[in-house]
């Protein structure tokens, strides 16, 4: 570069002329390509379900990744089935069976050891994931291919009056919250229990419902007698977006990271 670039999107062009093709081993790995074990069904069972699906990694780490694609390797070498081989550098031997992570060599060998697996696996390069690239901490993935897209799907409700409070003290509220607009709506029976907490400052954060709950979500954000009960203020996730990002017309800021 001959400068660094004034704007988000400007980056992301540039990148793209020079990096036409960018893959994220971590935002693979986290896809529903890679992220459970694969099936190995005999004839006359049943396929595997959602359900009894395993996690493929114990650990989203460089390292473990690799060490699950390479185990997986040597188990279906054994088997006789044909498999994705490597050549080593003269003078770098030892990283076939070393593990000297952080060493800038051996992270971009195994690297791009992970990523040849990956490919082997599918049996084609995971295009749909091209640009796809991890914002650790944040609501969104960086897409240098296009619009930044949220980590975690769902319904957002954006919570704000946090300042001073705990994670435990954030979900007892909202809790109380939930049950309090429940009982004043028959069809709200069932309260969500499996909502994901996400940190916007040391005042406010994110509580991530699933789909089925954005009729709650809504009344929640709808009543005036609930709003900024027990000092918190509740507005619905996409208003608060919106809200953040008035214009429009112009390229969108780069995406808020999360304390």
């Amino acid at each position: 570069f001959e400068g660094l670039p004034e704007s988000y999107e400007e980056f992301k062009e540039l990148s793209r002329q020079f990096f036409p093709s960018f893959f994220d081993t971590q935002v693979l790995a986290k896809s529903h390509l890679f992220r459970m074990k694969p099936q190995n069904v005999d004839r006359g069972q049943e396929e595997q379900t959602e359900q009894t699906k395993t996690a493929r990694f114990s650990s989203l780490a460089l390292g473990q990744v690799y060490k699950v694609f390479k185990q997986e390797a040597e188990e279906a070498l054994s088997c006789g089935q044909a498999i994705v081989k490597f050549n080593l550098a003269e003078g770098h031997e030892r990283y076939d069976n070393s593990a000297s992570f952080h060493e800038a060599g051996y992270d971009a060998f195994i690297t791009g050891c992970v990523f040849a697996y990956m490919c082997d696996a599918v049996g084609r390069r995971p295009d749909e994931f091209n640009g796809h690239l991890m914002m650790f901490r944040g609501l969104y993935n960086f897409n240098l291919l296009g619009d930044d897209e949220l980590l975690t799907k769902g319904t957002y409700l954006h919570i704000k009056g946090l300042k001073g409070r705990g994670v435990q003290d954030l979900q007892d509220s909202l809790q109380v919250v939930l049950k309090d607009v429940a009982k004043k709506h028959q069809n709200c029976e069932q309260l969500p229990t499996d909502y994901e907490i996400k940190w916007v400052d040391d005042d406010s954060a994110f509580a991530i419902f699933s789909e089925k709950a954005r009729e709650l979500v809504d009344m929640v954000c709808a009543e005036t007698e609930v709003t900024g009960a027990n000092g918190l203020n509740f507005t619905l996730g996409e208003h608060w977006f919106a809200a953040s990002n008035p214009d429009a017309d112009l390229p969108p800021r780069k995406r808020p990271r999360l304390s």
